[in-house]
């Protein structure tokens, strides 16, 4: 169980910092304390910060992705009798 409080605590506190819309969540005013006792701990665990990505960054990983896809359809429909 605290594993699972461990992982839902770190995914939280990550979500904001990796909010897009930061400019409306202050991630620095959040009271990590308080939140680490709402998830049943005593003291802040430590979390790693995820490295997130911007809105552009993301985009243009999709757009790579589905053109190696579509690239490795036309390599298998080429090569199939």
């Amino acid at each position: 169980m605290n594993r699972a409080a461990f992982y839902a605590y770190g995914a939280y506190l990550n979500n904001f910092r990796a909010n897009l819309l930061k400019f409306i969540f202050k991630t620095e005013a959040i009271d990590v304390a308080a939140l680490a006792k709402s998830f049943g701990f005593n003291t802040p665990p430590r979390v790693k910060e995820g490295n997130f990505l911007k809105v552009e960054v993301r985009k243009e990983q999709i757009r790579e992705k589905l053109k190696e896809k579509k690239l490795k359809k036309k390599q298998v429909s080429q090569n199939s009798p």
